[in-house]
């Protein structure tokens, strides 16, 4: 779905759970990857964090007030099918852990103000 970068700009967010989101209210726990772009810009890119510009970044949420930021990590965003859905991969590290993987997120629609 659509959201704001840190400082305001556009931004994609992929959220991944053990259930299907259809909204944009999502449950706990899920793991969130941002990519500090609009939609059409993420498409055949791979995005890395920390870097030397801040393009992306990645938490997961446990539960209600349990968020943890993910150290270092990547999304790619490998193909755009004509509903939004997104398909790309992952590796997500934290301090204790890694999480990698590959998602098939569909689009939910989000309108927003960022600035």
């Amino acid at each position: 779905m659509r959201d704001c970068a840190p400082w305001d700009g556009p931004a994609v967010t992929v959220f991944l759970s053990a259930s299907p989101i259809e909204s944009t209210s999502v449950r706990n726990p899920f793991l969130a990857l941002s990519t500090y772009r609009t939609p059409a810009e993420v498409v055949g890119g791979r995005f890395e964090w920390p870097g030397e510009k801040k393009v992306a970044g990645g938490y997961r949420r446990r539960a209600e007030g349990e968020c943890e930021a993910s150290t270092t990590g990547y999304v790619r965003f490998d193909q755009s099918l004509p509903d939004g859905t997104l398909i790309g991969a992952f590796v997500a590290q934290f301090p204790h852990d890694t999480v990698q993987g590959g998602f098939r997120a569909g689009w939910v629609e989000r309108r927003l103000f960022c600035g």
